[in-house]
């Protein structure tokens, strides 16, 4: 799964709702000054390792394994929280 929010500050705070494969996910941005770069990404609470990807202009999307994102999912509510620095 391919994360790379670039969004102004302005937006700290911002959630949006989306189901993935069926299950509902509330996504949480908490965004800081430079609004790009995710430093952090954790679902229900528990932090999600990631790799980041390559780009000569700023730091690249974070990488999060699918599978393991699939295997932290509840049936009822999600919370996928992504700050991005």
């Amino acid at each position: 799964m391919r994360v790379d929010p670039v969004m102004p500050p302005s937006l700290n705070g911002l959630r949006v709702r989306t189901i993935l494969r069926g299950r509902a996910l509330q996504v949480e941005y908490q965004v800081g000054k430079s609004g790009c770069g995710v430093t952090e990404v954790s679902l229900n609470g528990e932090t999600l390792s990631f790799t980041t990807e390559p780009n000569p202009h700023r730091r690249g999307a974070a990488l999060v394994d699918l599978q393991a994102v699939l295997k932290s999912l509840q049936p009822g509510k999600n919370l996928l929280r992504v700050r991005v620095d």
